[in-house]
């Protein structure tokens, strides 16, 4: 995933530079797109704080988390999102 550069491969790296799972060499490439894209820019911000909260986790944690919230889902307000 060196090929960073050229443009349309960077696009959905975000994921991956957030959670720490790029090589250094990508990683770097990835840092250069995100200096003249804005899409990825906005991407990263606004989904940096997930994928932190997220890399804390062990396979164990995630894996319960998603299991109680197929099992308990929470009803919300439609105008507000807030749960009810």
């Amino acid at each position: 995933m060196t090929e960073l550069q050229s443009g349309d491969h960077a696009h959905g790296a975000s994921a991956l530079y957030l959670l720490g799972r790029l090589d250094e060499i990508t990683e770097a490439a990835f840092e250069r797109h995100l200096a003249v894209c804005a899409t990825c820019r906005q991407e990263c911000e606004e989904f940096g704080p997930a994928a932190t909260g997220l890399s804390h986790l062990s396979t164990e944690e995630f894996r319960a988390i998603v299991a109680g919230s197929a099992a308990e889902p929470i009803s919300t307000d439609r105008g507000t999102g807030q749960p009810r």
